[in-house]
């Protein structure tokens, strides 16, 4: 079978510790490589922060606007008006913030002006009629905005940048998760919380980061045991157990893996769903790696994605891995996080009943001496 780069099941030897008694490898070595969302999910949609917030007062109707073009429309936001102490501040801060977010000019008038983008716009109007010249986002009205800002990347150079504007973070000392911390089924709210001058708040959210490691939960070791039973995977990977259907060897190696202190084993999630699990461990004192990602992810980078989240969180080096030889897809994966071949091995493999040559590969924090 021609294996597609990023498509397969990378193959590396098991910590002996889950091997004891048991008789079979301990990791799920196969790994069916590479992908990156599935189904979109998510954060909360409204973030736990302790705050509430203050209405602006009713006002005069604004100029007039026209009506939205389109039926489909019907129930989704046409616009928000807010009433600002101070024009020329609203100017500088919001103007610029919602620039830096794809809005455009849309209408300006003595005691106003508006941006757009698609069907919504949002109008900020120093107004005769305002009753006072303070906003309060804890009295009942608006508490804040909450912005769709990109990657979570982009939302980190918003929040730097935006220091530069007139804004001043919010619960900086639990940025970026004020909103919620990854924890067990949700990959967290990753946002940046910001107050201008008059008091008015914007969170500029992240979207969901579509590959995210967290800690193993009891109900993945299903998810782990349903994805071993692929025979496909299996042989790509060559060197997995003897009998990938025994669920309880199956069941004690993962147990003997979890308490593991020298293993960080963690759960691969796409779009917040199970796609696999990848750990490293320690075998004869060298640190290893090793990762199963199910059928339906392959070929879509979600190998490449958490090898780097994982490389990033153990820090130890040289981490080794092994491949079967033929495994293009795995030996893709590991190159591009910046393994390179250091040797060749070969052994009996149980997902092809034969003996199979492999690779075995490093990453090392200095380069590579080859020869």
């Amino acid at each position: 079978m021609t294996v597609q780069p990023e498509t397969t099941a990378s193959s590396t030897a098991q910590p002996a510790s889950a091997q004891a008694g048991l008789g079979t490898p301990s990791a799920p070595t196969a790994a069916a490589t590479d992908t990156s969302s599935d189904s979109a999910a998510s954060a909360p949609s409204t973030p736990t922060v302790p705050d509430s917030g203050q209405a602006a007062p009713a006002a005069p109707a604004a100029p007039t606007v026209p009506a939205a073009p389109i039926a489909s429309a019907r129930g989704t936001l046409h616009h928000v008006e807010i009433w600002v102490p101070d024009l020329e501040e609203a100017r500088a801060t919001w103007g610029w913030l919602l620039t830096e977010l794809g809005y455009s000019p849309f209408q300006t008038w003595d005691t106003g002006f508006s941006l757009r983008l698609g069907g919504t716009y949002l109008v900020f109007e120093q107004s005769a009629a305002l009753s006072s010249s303070e906003h309060d986002r804890l009295r009942p009205g608006l508490n804040h905005l909450a912005l769709h800002s990109g990657s979570q990347a982009r939302v980190d150079r918003l929040y730097a940048a935006a220091q530069e504007k007139g804004w001043t973070p919010l619960f900086a000392d639990r940025y970026p998760w004020a909103g919620g911390k990854p924890s067990d089924g949700r990959p967290g709210h990753y946002a940046a919380f910001l107050q201008n001058s008059a008091g008015f708040e914007v969170e500029l959210v992240a979207a969901p980061a579509d590959v995210v490691l967290r800690p193993i939960i009891s109900a993945d070791i299903d998810v782990f045991f349903r994805m071993e039973q692929d025979r496909e995977a299996n042989r790509i990977a060559a060197f997995t157990v003897k009998d990938p259907t025994d669920r309880g060897r199956f069941d004690a190696r993962w147990k003997i893996l979890r308490e593991d202190p020298q293993v960080t084993a963690r759960t691969i999630l796409v779009g917040g769903r199970v796609a696999g699990s990848i750990m490293t461990y320690v075998e004869d004192d060298e640190h290893e790696l090793t990762y199963w990602i199910g059928r339906e992810y392959w070929g879509r980078g979600v190998a490449t994605k958490a090898l780097r989240a994982i490389l990033t969180e153990v820090t130890d080096r040289p981490m080794h891995a092994r491949t079967a030889k033929d495994n293009v897809g795995s030996l893709t994966v590991l190159k591009r996080c910046g393994f390179e071949v250091i040797g060749e091995d070969s052994g009996f493999a149980n997902g092809r009943g034969e003996v199979v040559e492999e690779f075995i590969l490093a990453l090392r924090d200095q380069p590579v001496q080859h020869g």
